[in-house]
């Protein structure tokens, strides 16, 4: 499971980020890894929740903190979130230690839970600001 998070981070510092003139993306950069575009944001003009998360990341990855929050700021609480995680599941391989109460399968349900936590509230900002700024 460590191994699966770093190769996210891996991943992110890989990407570009950036626009050609060299402007920070807000979303996007998934393009890159030859995912097809947004379709939430194809049917309903609108971001989906996850719109912006693989930008900010890369962002992160090039420490444009500033601009990985504009991004997603939820990303970037995600990005924190997973990177205690990989730290507490590198130790405990590394190390050999009995994790205890605080197991692997506790660590990675707690990162998914928090983090469709922290994405949902983002969420209602994005979909409140769409909503009162007029659809379409």
């Amino acid at each position: 499971m460590a191994a699966i998070g770093l190769s996210a981070f891996v991943v992110a510092a890989w990407l570009s980020p950036y626009e050609a003139d060299g402007r920070p993306r807000v979303s996007g950069t998934h393009r890159q890894l030859g995912l097809p575009p947004c379709q939430f944001e194809s049917l309903f003009s609108a971001p989906c929740p996850s719109c912006g998360m693989t930008t900010s990341l890369a962002l992160l990855m090039d420490g444009d903190l500033g601009a990985a929050w504009r991004a997603n700021w939820a990303g970037v609480v995600l990005a924190a979130m997973a990177a205690a995680a990989v730290a507490w599941l590198l130790t405990i391989a590394l190390a050999g230690i009995d994790p205890g109460r605080w197991s692997v399968e506790l660590t990675v349900e707690r990162l998914a839970l928090g983090g469709a936590a922290v994405a949902a509230v983002r969420y209602v900002g994005v979909a409140l600001g769409w909503l009162l700024s007029g659809p379409g």
